[in-house]
């Protein structure tokens, strides 16, 4: 995949077609979930068949006209809602790989709808809407280098990281994280509070680890 292609091409889709995702490519979505629950130690699945948003009223943040989302959840070690975004970050880019829309929701939703429950002792963030969009979205307003990283004299590898990031979802598009560049391959990440504003450092981080084309140790 390229997966830098998928990042400029992917944006949040909130209006649906009612069209069922086709049987090899969701067997394709599953897999690929099951490699990344057993490996990060998630409960993360797709549902198809549910209309679990409220689009009573169609207004910022809410999903019209998908019946299927996937079910972010995970083992409860105090991580797990970071863990959910970078886990669920690298399963929204290859749904876009596979010609499908999404969109992070965590809000506007009826969990009394939600079918599927998670282990015991698993912790459940938030879901994805997921489908075929009437249209492919547009894109959001994002900031600087400056504004998300407080390093200026860094190596070429960590500026094609904040590059990534900057191209990252982000609750209601807030943005809020801070990068920092420690040296060698260590790297700083802050974010101030706000709605699933670590989970949107988890998202970050995806982006920026595969940017910068390397591992990072995140400090």
């Amino acid at each position: 995949m390229d997966y830098l292609k998928l990042m400029e091409e992917r944006h949040s889709v909130r209006k649906y077609l009612s069209k069922p995702i086709e049987k090899d490519v969701a067997e394709k979505l599953e897999l690929y979930i099951s490699e990344l629950n057993e490996k990060y130690e998630m409960s993360i699945r797709l549902v198809q068949g549910e209309d679990v948003f409220d689009n009573l009223i169609l207004g910022y943040g809410m999903i019209k006209g998908c019946n299927n989302y996937i079910y972010v959840s995970g083992k409860d070690d105090g991580n797990v809602d970071e863990r959910a975004g970078y886990v669920g970050e690298h399963i929204v880019l290859f749904a876009q790989d596979l010609g499908l829309n999404t969109c992070w929701v965590g809000g506007f939703f009826k969990k009394k709808r939600v079918s599927y429950s998670h282990p015991e002792g698993h912790k459940f963030v938030l879901v994805i809407a997921i489908g075929y969009g009437e249209n492919q979205g547009v894109k959001a307003k994002t900031k600087s280098f400056d504004e998300v990283s407080k390093s200026n004299e860094v190596p070429e590898w960590y500026r094609k990281g904040i590059d990534a990031v900057l191209l990252s979802p982000s609750a209601v598009n807030q943005k809020k994280w801070k990068f920092e560049y420690l040296g060698d391959n260590k790297v700083k990440v802050t974010t101030a509070k706000g709605p699933f504003a670590i989970t949107d450092i988890g998202i970050a981080k995806c982006h920026f680890e595969i940017g910068a084309g390397r591992d990072i140790i995140w400090e």
